[in-house]
């Protein structure tokens, strides 16, 4: 009986999982597993007692139900883009007792350290910022798509230069671009109100290790510093919250500002998009 009401539901779920793909809102997701174990699945779902269970139903593989699966192996792809929703990610509300580390050993099938980098670079924040309860958190569900995802424009159809980051305030978003193509990409942390990161075209003037810090108070570490502009701005690695809360610099994970470090030459453009519909013109053509 217990086999046959899972298997119900997984049908369910699945349906609304491919409706979701076709635009129609939906509260569930739903995704062959990473390591494509026959008839296994991943299910997120407001429903469900613990709001995320792995099943075996191997009825839900048969081709004769027509259900629309997710393809997991778009490693063709270089990136896709949308809503994270729509690409491997899935909504879960933190409920009592859930952690960074009790969430990937629940949910990471043996990927743990692609499942954390991707929990922390799609929510902008670092583990001690980790949501609390009652609070949304992206997770993967199909580690494979979500790696391929990304939050901010593949194309840039404006570039300064062959090697270009530009930093998006809106999203909180920065990506590396090589001859107008997205490479990577990290999430930032921005300048709170009083310390706004002021959009505009700027450049390399520096570039630090791992132990400098701020010529301002020593006491601000600012590993691997990219500085862009005179007043000693600069993409650093430092704590991200999920929201704007630097003084002026692009703040990012060590990943993040290992990876624009050694991304970015002298004189490189580093580009500051604003928030205002005009100043992310430049985009428009992506």
């Amino acid at each position: 009986m217990k086999t046959i009401i899972l298997f119900l539901i997984g049908l369910l779920s699945f349906a609304s999982f491919a409706s979701a793909q076709e635009g129609r809102a939906t509260s569930d997701s739903i995704c062959t597993t990473e390591m494509n174990l026959p008839g296994s699945v991943h299910v997120i779902s407001p429903s469900l007692p613990s709001g995320y269970e792995t099943w075996s139903v191997p009825e839900v593989q048969d081709s004769d139900k027509k259900i629309s699966v997710i393809d997991n192996n778009r490693s063709s792809v270089q990136w896709v883009t949308g809503r994270p929703e729509d690409n491997g990610f899935a909504s879960y509300s933190i409920r009592k007792g859930d952690t960074l580390r009790k969430l990937t050993m629940r949910m990471s099938l043996g990927q743990e350290d692609r499942f954390v980098e991707l929990v922390l670079k799609i929510n902008r924040r670092d583990e001690r910022h980790f949501p609390k309860v009652g609070q949304s958190v992206l997770v993967p569900i199909c580690i494979g798509i979500a790696e391929h995802y990304a939050p901010i424009p593949e194309n840039n159809p404006n570039p300064r230069g062959e090697r270009e980051v530009i930093v998006f305030l809106d999203s909180q978003y920065a990506g590396a671009y090589q001859n107008g193509k997205l490479q990577f990409w990290y999430p930032v942390s921005t300048g709170k109100t009083g310390h706004e990161t002021e959009p505009g075209k700027y450049s390399v003037n520096w570039k630090a290790g791992k132990d400098h810090v701020s010529s301002i108070d020593p006491s601000w570490k600012m590993p691997y510093a990219v500085n862009f502009t005179g007043a000693g701005k600069a993409i650093h690695e430092q704590e991200l919250p999920g929201y704007e809360a630097s003084h002026g610099c692009a703040r990012t994970s060590r990943n993040g500002a290992m990876a624009f470090h050694d991304f970015l030459r002298i004189h490189d453009p580093i580009t500051i998009i604003g928030k205002s519909p005009s100043a992310k013109a430049m985009m428009s053509k992506n």
